[in-house]
């Protein structure tokens, strides 16, 4: 798995830290910006931890003081959903996106998960590759016929 990049955030001097709804926010909207997207809603956080209580989280990673990567996850009667990785893309060369998934499992499987969802990727895209190093496999859901 992508343990070689974990290590690598843990050596450039990232570190999991509990991780505010405007920091999580900030991060969304900056990678919302770099895909073109319109912004999140700034209540979705919010809304999740409303909705699922302490089935739902966020793991943030930290470079010095600074949120630099996160991933919102939800656990629900043993399966794990990770909903959406965020970033600054400034760091990604620190590797804190690799960090933030690897704490995620971490948190899901110690809140009792059997099955994690790492979310929907479009094949062949970036996205998915990252998924498939950290130990993800594609499973087809369904099919497009043009």
């Amino acid at each position: 798995m992508g343990r070689q990049g974990v290590k690598k955030a843990e050596r450039a001097g990232c570190r999991t830290d509990a991780l505010g709804d405007e920091a999580f926010f900030r991060l969304a909207t900056l990678k919302s910006e770099a895909l073109g997207a319109p912004p999140p809603e700034p209540k979705l956080i919010g809304q999740l931890r409303a909705v699922f209580g302490d089935a739902f989280g966020t793991t943030g990673i930290f470079l010095d003081a600074q949120a630099v990567a996160a991933v919102s996850w939800v656990v629900v009667e043993g399966y794990a959903l990770l909903i959406d990785g965020v970033s600054d893309r400034r760091f990604w060369s620190c590797n804190p996106n690799n960090l933030a998934v690897w704490r995620s499992i971490e948190a899901v499987a110690a809140r009792g998960a059997e099955l994690i969802d790492y979310g929907f990727s479009p094949v062949g895209s970036g996205d998915g590759r990252f998924k498939d190093h950290m130990g993800g496999r594609a499973v087809p859901l369904y099919q497009v016929l043009t």
